[in-house]
């Protein structure tokens, strides 16, 4: 019960970090498919491209990424300690 917390900590911080991560407007992902069915609409030519060319934006912006994510993981960290707290562990 003691190491439980950590755990918990480990497996709320990846969680919250995946779902963050897989809402990025990168097409690939599932931002992007909502970004580019908006796109859609108005501006098809740019819809068309991020399909095309999505992907190798996302490779370009993986290590962006990375920075732009560490601090969701430290509020999930801090969201969970204090749960954690709360119940008693």
């Amino acid at each position: 019960p003691a190491h439980s917390g950590g755990w918990l900590q480990i497996l709320v911080a990846l969680n919250l970090l995946l779902a963050f991560f897989n809402m990025l407007p990168i097409p690939p992902l599932d931002g992007g498919q909502i970004l580019t069915s908006w796109l859609e609409r108005t501006h098809r030519d740019w819809a068309n491209w991020l399909r095309q060319y999505g992907i190798f934006l996302f490779i370009l912006a993986f290590p962006i990424i990375g920075i732009v994510l560490r601090p969701i993981y430290g509020m999930a960290g801090a969201w969970t300690t204090f749960a954690v707290g709360l119940v008693g562990g």
